[in-house]
């Protein structure tokens, strides 16, 4: 018998960790449309039907049936619907094991061609539970895979110091709208200067403006996928009331909070 080793193997299957934040079935119109500006997770679009639109500083893309779309987290881009689409996407996250997002910093949109029957197959294990979630997750996260190799992005993590692994540590466990620079830098016993400094080289972006981004998607998570009230979601992400809540989540995807989750929110 002759065996041939790859002694990479093991290495390369515990080498990353992918983890889905929110999916969602969505039949998109006209009131699809808002900018993401420096978006914490990657999005992946399967455009099931019709047609999307999606503009970078690349310029217009259309998003087209059959095909996934990975949009990488940190990449500004805006989205909008001219008439009808029907769209399976996700929020995830692809991070080595110190917690270092691998998808950020890509500089591009990707795309992968799919075909009629892999995107039913991953609608009917979307709408089902148990084993075939898993199942779902495999096969999306191969996806992922296929769509980074076919267009040669190689994965490398971004040097990211003790000094901010810390900081986004202690910002996930600790997540509100009334967390502070200063907060947090007294957490992890640095300076609130060499925290920002740190922060905005490693992140390319603020302290302050990480911790908005997650606290409104953490809401859109909240608004689909449980039924918590405004006022509960309002309370648990630390806002001072319902109103203000409201305003933020509208400034931030164009919309207000009932009618995302009447929009976006699985019909029971």
């Amino acid at each position: 018998m002759i065996v041939k080793q790859n002694k990479k193997l093991c290495e390369a299957c515990e080498e990353y960790f992918f983890k889905i934040v929110q999916g969602g079935d969505a039949l998109c119109d006209k009131n699809w449309q808002a900018k993401e500006i420096s978006p914490p997770y990657t999005r992946l679009y399967y455009t099931v039907e019709g047609v999307g639109e999606i503009e970078t500083e690349e310029g217009k893309r259309l998003l087209e049936a059959g095909k996934l779309y990975v949009i990488p987290a940190g990449y500004t881009f805006s989205y909008r619907c001219e008439d009808s689409m029907r769209q399976l996407y996700f929020h995830v996250i692809l991070s080595d094991l110190s917690g270092n997002d691998l998808l950020r910093g890509i500089n591009k949109v990707l795309s992968l061609e799919t075909d009629a029957e892999h995107l039913l197959e991953l609608l009917s294990l979307y709408h089902d539970d148990g084993v075939s979630l898993k199942l779902l997750k495999a096969r999306i996260q191969t996806d992922l895979f296929t769509a980074l190799k076919a267009e040669n992005v190689t994965l490398s993590a971004k040097e990211t110091s003790e000094c901010v692994k810390k900081a986004l540590a202690y910002i996930g466990d600790n997540l509100s709208a009334s967390l502070t620079v200063s907060e947090v830098a007294k957490n992890i016993f640095v300076s609130t200067d060499t925290l920002s400094r740190r922060f905005k080289k490693e992140m390319g972006e603020s302290v302050g403006k990480y911790i908005d981004g997650l606290i409104l998607y953490r809401a859109e998570q909240l608004l689909s996928g449980s039924d918590l009230s405004l006022s509960q979601i309002s309370a648990e992400l630390g806002f001072y009331d319902q109103f203000y809540f409201s305003r933020r989540f509208k400034e931030k995807f164009s919309v207000s909070p009932l009618k995302y989750r009447k929009t976006y929110r699985p019909q029971k």
